[in-house]
């Protein structure tokens, strides 16, 4: 509750300062973007973070039945990292459920993300293989 509340505190502090004339700090826009990849993956579902993907990695075709997986378990297990100038490291343990057999499974998750203005961030590495 506490990370959404931060989370929804953030979000908001940022539509403020975009409504004025200020630029967003680069640590605030990641914050952002990796907030809102873990909300997109648990509430909406793993098909959501093709989304999230830099133009030139999108698939063609999301995986078939990626929509039969439900994510119930997201912890940052490495704080967002600068590995160097506008790309970050971040490495997440994502458990999640085929609801199809209501096994549970769990997999790591390095994500790499990038940007080219400061601002908006994208995934630059696979999306993880949900089996």
């Amino acid at each position: 509750m506490r990370i959404l509340i931060f989370g929804l505190a953030v979000l908001v502090s940022l539509a403020s300062v975009s409504g004025c004339q200020t630029s967003v700090s680069r640590k605030d826009a990641i914050n952002v973007a990796l907030y809102s990849y873990e909300k997109a993956l648990r509430w909406v579902g793993p098909s959501e973070a093709y989304g999230f993907l830099r133009d030139d990695l999108q698939p063609p075709y999301l995986p078939a039945n990626i929509d039969r997986f439900s994510v119930v378990g997201y912890t940052v297990m490495a704080p967002p990292v600068e590995i160097q100038e506008d790309v970050v490291v971040q490495t997440v343990k994502i458990r999640y459920v085929n609801s199809d057999t209501q096994v549970m499974r769990e997999l790591m998750d390095e994500q790499v993300w990038e940007t080219e203005d400061g601002k908006n961030w994208k995934r630059t590495n696979p999306i993880p293989d949900f089996r």
